[in-house]
């Protein structure tokens, strides 16, 4: 096997660069093909991998007898004007992180250690510092996926890329980097973090059950008054019309007040879910797993992977709300209807 060798793109380099992004690229690729060989999005032209390395950018070619076979194109995250991607990448990282935006591998040239020879020398070239990867999710680029967990990559997260394509973003820290005290922290904090939030969730099932008690305790009065004041809507008595009245008032007063109280805890519900989830991604760049969110479930039907539980929730106090309101409407318009008045 020929030896191969990394190291810096030269500007006589990027034909060769460019040539080999296109033969990877995702357009000239079969759709049927492309999940299974492997792809690459967002090709450049020659021009446009010259411009990568005057801006700067971090641009690798491994050679096999003189000859350009792979290449990998990386720059700081604080280069991306991805913002999604920045936005989820800053919820893992806690500082300077380095992106890999290629890697392709001539297609004739595949499988022989050329694309893990980059991701090792890129990465003890940067190293202690993070390393992401943003990998295409739809269609999957399975070889891809496969190579970044062999190397020690962990899912942080999962974005929506400017150019319209789901990613997963994978990350690894540096090597040298000794995370023993940070893990610590990261796990008690992360420890409180859950306890916060089943207290909220307990907290809105408290609130839940308390609503259905009061609604039934009001259905439950409602239900000896009425047939009184079904008996003679006129001549029932005003005693029985003011209770049912009463009854129909506490009822619309209490479900707008469970409402608000429930859309409140929710609302703190889902803050305490979200920094519990940062924290888990800080502990994924670790070496931890996902346990909350839906990565925890990524083959599962979408709506298995977020509950709409918290939406039943807050809806349930608004239709009952609505229902008191209905009632006392259509009691109203027949106390005042023509044929009940009295003579």
């Amino acid at each position: 096997m020929p030896r191969l060798s990394v190291g810096p793109a030269q500007l006589a380099d990027c034909g060769a660069i460019a040539a080999i992004a296109a033969a990877c690229s995702l357009e000239n690729l079969n759709s049927a093909d492309a999940p299974h060989l492997g792809f690459l999005v967002g090709a450049r032209d020659e021009q446009g991998y010259q411009d990568a390395i005057a801006a700067g950018h971090t641009l690798l070619v491994c050679r096999s007898r003189g000859v350009v076979i792979g290449f990998l194109h990386a720059y700081s995250l604080a280069r991306s004007t991805d913002s999604e991607m920045r936005t989820v990448a800053e919820t893992i990282t806690s500082g300077t992180a380095y992106l890999i935006k290629q890697v392709a591998v001539d297609p004739e040239r595949r499988r022989g250690g050329a694309a893990s020879l980059l991701y090792d020398r890129f990465i003890e070239s940067v190293d202690p510092l993070p390393v992401l990867a943003g990998v295409v999710a739809d269609p999957p680029n399975l070889p891809s996926i496969r190579h970044h967990r062999a190397h020690g990559f962990a899912v942080g997260g999962q974005y929506i890329g400017s150019d319209g394509y789901p990613r997963l973003l994978f990350m690894i820290l540096g090597a040298s980097k000794d995370n023993t005290v940070e893990l610590r922290n990261l796990i008690e904090q992360y420890s409180v973090a859950v306890n916060l939030y089943l207290h909220e969730d307990r907290t809105n099932w408290v609130k839940m059950n308390n609503f259905f008690y009061v609604t039934a305790g009001l259905l439950a009065v409602v239900g000896i008054i009425l047939p009184e004041f079904m008996s003679g809507v006129v001549a029932a008595p005003a005693s029985a019309k003011f209770a049912l009245g009463s009854l129909l008032s506490l009822g619309l007063v209490s479900s707008a007040l469970f409402f608000i109280a429930l859309r409140s805890g929710i609302f703190y519900l889902n803050a305490r879910k979200e920094a519990a989830r940062k924290l888990e991604n800080r502990i994924i760049a670790l070496g931890g797993s996902t346990i909350l969110g839906p990565r925890a479930m990524p083959s599962a039907p979408r709506i298995l992977r977020r509950s709409p539980t918290t939406k039943v929730m807050v809806l349930l106090p608004l239709i009952v709300g609505l229902v008191w309101l209905s009632a006392g409407v259509l009691i109203s318009s027949t106390l005042l209807h023509p044929i009940f008045r009295a003579p």
